[in-house]
């Protein structure tokens, strides 16, 4: 397919973009590309009259509007959403270092659009229904997933396995801290912090975040990481989380420490003793 030469005006950026643009990496590809030169284009689709959704390559694009220039060495293709965001989480794969949480929660979103790209391979219907022959062409089928993506972006498909395991068992709600800790880099712990129940995850995690352990073996360990020396959680620390805390978060922590029922009421409600 030749590439062209297409108007940046003409370009719209998708909103829903799995990844936010470095602005390190562009201001390398800029002096790059005034050096040497666009090699590789960028994918678009079409959209409306004569405009086009960017799909991959918006490092390389905003490096070319750093630059100044009006229009970019692109290649058009007709793809449908789901196919075009295959091709922006493939590129993603090959082309960018990914940490391995980043790795996790790409192969994880590529593995949802594969499989709506490919039906066949997941459960559904009146499985009594079908011929033998039918249910074990599903059942391989099923398996492709892994050895696709590893043929394609040159992973194990023992890797791509982990990682979509990995991303399975994170809660959404933690990843943006996530990316702020050093698991986002570190695959073992990655693991292991993911293989942890969700209040588990989120205590883990406030460890980390504030410094109170540096690493998830100490974050799960009841003794002080002996890099940081003493413990640091203090009385003064303790006093000022209890007064934060709301009668249910309360509750909790007085049922987690073992008291009993009977008496958290006369500690989390201490002016209504007597009354």
């Amino acid at each position: 397919m030749t590439p062209d030469r297409i108007p940046l005006e003409r370009i719209d950026v998708p909103a829903d973009r799995l990844r936010d643009v470095d602005p390190a990496w562009v201001e390398t590809l800029a002096g790059m590309i005034l050096a040497t030169g666009q090699h590789q284009p960028i994918v678009l689709r079409p959209h409306g009259d004569d405009r086009y959704w960017l799909v991959a390559g918006e490092h390389r694009f905003a490096a070319v509007a750093r630059n100044g220039s009006p229009d970019i060495l692109a290649v058009i293709r007709d793809l449908t959403d789901d196919e075009a965001r295959l091709v922006e989480i493939d590129e993603n794969l090959i082309r960018r270092e990914l940490g391995p949480l980043d790795r996790a929660l790409f192969l994880a979103e590529r593995k949802r659009v594969w499989e709506r790209l490919h039906p066949e391979t997941t459960h559904g219907g009146d499985r009594k229904s079908l011929a033998r022959k039918e249910e074990n062409q599903v059942a391989k089928t099923a398996t492709r997933f892994s050895a696709d993506v590893a043929e394609k972006v040159g992973l194990s498909e023992r890797s791509v396995q982990m990682a979509c395991s990995i991303a399975a068992r994170l809660r959404p709600d933690t990843l943006a801290e996530l990316r702020r800790t050093y698991l986002a880099d570190h695959q073992r712990d990655l693991e292991t912090f993911s293989k942890l129940p969700p209040e588990g995850q989120r205590i883990a995690l406030e460890k980390l975040t504030s410094g109170a352990a540096e690493s998830i073996k100490a974050a799960l360990s009841a003794e002080p990481d002996e890099r940081s020396g003493p413990a640091p959680v203090t009385a003064e620390k303790m006093l000022g989380l209890w007064s934060r805390m709301g009668a249910k978060e309360r509750r909790q922590f007085l049922t987690a420490i073992g008291v009993e029922a009977g008496a958290q009421d006369r500690i989390v409600n201490p002016r209504r003793r007597g009354g």
